[in-house]
């Protein structure tokens, strides 16, 4: 389950005013992490990484437009397949559509529009399949994207109110919680499998006059009509609250109900889980970044890995001030390494945990440490020719 735009701090309580009951109720009953770090902040690299295990400069997925997963890399709904799972799923328009190649592996691939969400008759599909997959005997894999809390935010009037948070945000979030409620009701959770997580954040603490300027420009210009709008949003930066994103599993056996589990993880650490979880071997001839957390749920011992990240969408309109960063705590490294112009930042999570400061005259060998490690991480198999749509 993809909930589009979900931040870590919001959906798990930590800030904000919105109200989440059945948020709180799954992480009583499975193993969530409170630093998983998504490869980008925007949707297609995010998703494409979540499916294939790896970064965004190796799948080759950089943007909505323009660019799909390279050839090379096997998909999560792939090797389900191959395993004998059905598998389907029901994502919004816009960044996830067939031509990025997202759809691979998948034997339905139903794409809504983005003024269909759960308060429309969209809701009545999304309850269909459920019951239909409900009642199979065979296993079956459902990618479920959820838009509502992206803007320009869905909800329910019965939640357009002051309790249910200050802004649209936090409402939509509110009343996203109350729907997952019902959609819960519909699943076998005994005999089920739940991962819950966010694609990547958003910056939700806009004044009323930006608020008021978001709105307009989606409504005028359209999806991607205004290139440099999105940075009221997402997508322009690898800021905390736009890559750190929740991240749950809930599974009967397999993950411990209770468990908060704080070491850092990585949007491509999810596919060799679910695939260890569901005892499929990982095909000798798949090239991935990422690795199973089961170890770390089982409570063994397990270093932390860093964690790198790119801001890379329409946010910026020139792809030579793409940014790329790298967060190995307490510190994190951004950078645009095609534009030596734009100057790099390295903050100290820890007793900077907004990105205030940037400290990056006071530690150089640090900065310059971190960007090393970026540079070997990416040198072996990046995507240095992106693959054009047609």
């Amino acid at each position: 389950m993809l909930i589009d735009g979900l931040r870590a701090d919001l959906c798990y309580g930590e800030q904000g005013s919105a109200k989440t009951p059945i948020l709180s109720r799954l992480r009583q009953h499975g193993t969530s992490f409170n630093q998983a770090i998504a490869a980008a902040s925007s949707t297609s690299p995010c998703v494409g990484s979540i499916m294939t295990s790896l970064y965004p400069f190796a799948h080759g997925l950089r943007d909505s437009v323009g660019y799909r997963l390279t050839p090379a890399c096997r998909s999560l709904a792939e090797s389900l397949r191959q395993h004998g799972y059905q598998t389907c799923a029901m994502v919004t328009g816009g960044s996830v559509l067939p031509d990025t190649g997202l759809n691979r592996g998948f034997d339905e691939y139903d794409i809504r529009e983005r003024d269909e969400h759960l308060y429309s008759e969209w809701r009545k599909r999304l309850d269909a399949q459920l019951d239909r997959l409900a009642r199979q005997r065979e296993g079956w894999f459902f990618l479920l994207h959820l838009w509502e809390v992206h803007v320009p935010q869905y909800f329910s009037p019965s939640f357009n109110r002051p309790q249910f948070g200050k802004t649209r945000y936090e409402r939509a979030l509110s009343s996203l919680d109350h729907e997952l409620g019902k959609i819960l009701e519909r699943i076998d959770l005994e005999r089920t499998c739940i991962v819950l997580h966010g694609d990547h954040g958003e910056r939700f603490e806009n004044s009323i006059l930006e608020t008021a300027i978001r709105k307009a420009k989606f409504h005028l210009l359209g999806w991607g009509g205004g290139r440099g709008w999105y940075k009221l949003n997402h997508g322009y930066h690898v800021y905390e609250f736009l890559v750190r994103v929740p991240l749950l599993f809930i599974g009967r056996g397999l993950f411990p109900a209770g468990r908060q589990i704080e070491t850092q993880v990585r949007q491509i650490d999810i596919m060799p889980t679910i695939l260890e979880a569901m005892s499929i071997p990982l095909d000798q001839h798949m090239r991935i970044h990422g690795r199973s957390l089961l170890p770390l749920i089982r409570g063994e011992q397990s270093g932390e890995l860093p964690a790198l990240m790119e801001a890379s969408a329409d946010a910026i309109p020139d792809s030579r001030s793409w940014l790329r960063g790298i967060r190995v705590p307490p510190w994190k490294y951004v950078y645009a390494p095609r534009n030596p112009k734009i100057r790099p930042e390295l903050y100290h999570l820890g007793e900077d945990p907004r990105e205030s400061t940037n400290l990056l005259d006071r530690y150089p060998s640090i900065a310059q440490s971190l960007r090393r490690t970026i540079e070997e991480i990416c040198s072996a198999d990046e995507v240095r020719t992106p693959v054009q749509t047609s």
